[in-house]
C-alpha cells in the first residue's frame, strides 16, 4: 500500500512527539482521519463539539504538559474558529499546531 500526504502528515506529528489531536472530524479530512487510524497507538484523537474548543484544549494541553498541541478544523469557517486558541499560546515557545482540512474541489 502506497503512503499518502496524510500518512506523511500523521508521520511527522508523531515525529514531532505530538500524543493527542483535537477536532472534530468532517469533511476534507477522511484522509488523516484514515492515516491517524491506522497509528492509533501512538497518536490519539478527541472529538470535540466546537473547532474554538479544539484549539483551546490543544493550547491548555501544550501549555501545561508543555507538549505539542494539535488541533484539527473541517473547511470553511472552522480555520478562523482555531485562531482563539492560537492568540493564546506562548510565542515565545510555539508548541501549538493548527490544521485545516480543505475539500478536494476547492483547493483550485
Amino acid at each position: 500500500m502506497k503512503q499518502t500526504a496524510s500518512d506523511v502528515l500523521v508521520d511527522t506529528l508523531v515525529d514531532w512527539g505530538a500524543e493527542i489531536v483535537f477536532g472534530i472530524p468532517g469533511d476534507g479530512m477522511d484522509g488523516i482521519m484514515e492515516a491517524r487510524r491506522k497509528r492509533r497507538d501512538e497518536i490519539r484523537f478527541v472529538q470535540t463539539r466546537h473547532e474554538q474548543s479544539a484549539a483551546l484544549m490543544a493550547c491548555g494541553y501544550a501549555k501545561w504538559p508543555g507538549r505539542l498541541g494539535v488541533c484539527l478544523a473541517v473547511s470553511g469557517p472552522g480555520g478562523i474558529h482555531l485562531l482563539n486558541g492560537r492568540c493564546q499560546s506562548n510565542p515565545r515557545r510555539p508548541s501549538l499546531c493548527s490544521l485545516r482540512a480543505v475539500q478536494e474541489g476547492m483547493a483550485k
